[in-house]
């Protein structure tokens, strides 16, 4: 991943939170992020965008962020998915986690310290993501040379 940009597609309702992923990540250096407003602004967006990662609120009008992330899975999309959100739930935790989720994130504490993990969480899950779709492509070679 070493001089390529993550790309990271952030939706959330709440402008304070975009400008501060937007901030926070584009800090970095190493991620480019595409924000949206809605869950269905979202799936707008990534019928013409691919994106390495997505990272959701969950508390949204219309689509909360497991009804986006659900929705986007019933399509095929394996992106990997953090929530993050001021929910404290088990229950929506569990959801999310069960149904396929990566990380589910907590947007409290120390800015700092939150956003270096999420700039952690979202290098190892975009690595994993890669690395198992490279082992696809792999065994789908495999696969077609064998008939030759």
């Amino acid at each position: 991943m070493s001089g390529i940009l993550i790309r990271v597609l952030h939706i959330d309702d709440h402008q304070k939170w975009r400008s501060s992923v937007l901030h926070y990540l584009n800090q970095d250096g190493c991620f480019q992020v595409t924000s949206s407003v809605s869950g269905k602004d979202s799936l707008k967006i990534l019928q013409h965008c691919p994106f390495d990662v997505i990272i959701s609120d969950y508390q949204m009008p219309e689509m909360d962020g497991i009804e986006v992330f659900k929705y986007i899975r019933s399509q095929g999309n394996t992106t990997p998915f953090i929530l993050f959100t001021e929910s404290k739930s088990e229950n929506i935790q569990k959801q999310f986690l069960e149904s396929g989720g990566n990380f589910y994130i907590m947007k409290s504490g120390d800015p700092d310290l939150l956003f270096s993990e999420i700039c952690q969480n979202i290098r190892q899950v975009v690595s994993l993501h890669q690395t198992r779709e490279a082992l696809i492509r792999h065994r789908q070679n495999e696969v077609s040379f064998s008939h030759i």
